[in-house]
């Protein structure tokens, strides 16, 4: 897959997908971060592979991410996690999705992991 299909999905389709989430797109810091990941080779496919060994998308991109230093509030940790979901089942196609505890990143201390996909995905240029 390509990284700007992703970018793609996102800004077209995000905001219709996840309509209590409207507001998080282009809303500041944590948006930026979360578009600039995905756009990130490195960081993307290695979410990815995270991902299939049963570590969380958000929990990864926070522990990789150090700019995201502030403390999230509630809505903040959904905010990721909806867009990282978006991602994972939207864009990829992951059909399911279970919630798992994280060790505390940041503050958020559970996160969706996803799971059943049959084939292996890649993002390139």
């Amino acid at each position: 897959m390509k990284k700007n299909e992703i970018v793609s999905a996102i800004n077209t389709d995000f905001a219709k997908a996840y309509p209590g989430f409207s507001g998080f797109v282009g809303s500041g810091y944590a948006w930026d971060y979360c578009l600039e990941a995905v756009q990130d080779l490195s960081l993307i496919n290695n979410i990815i592979s995270e991902n299939n060994k049963g570590v969380p998308p958000a929990k990864v991109f926070l522990d990789a991410n150090p700019r995201m230093g502030w403390q999230l509030d509630g809505r903040e940790n959904q905010e990721i996690g909806a867009f990282w979901g978006f991602v994972f089942q939207n864009v990829f196609h992951y059909p399911k999705v279970r919630e798992v505890p994280v060790a505390v990143v940041n503050t958020m201390k559970t996160a969706a992991c996803f799971f059943g996909l049959e084939r292996v995905v890649t993002v390139e240029e």
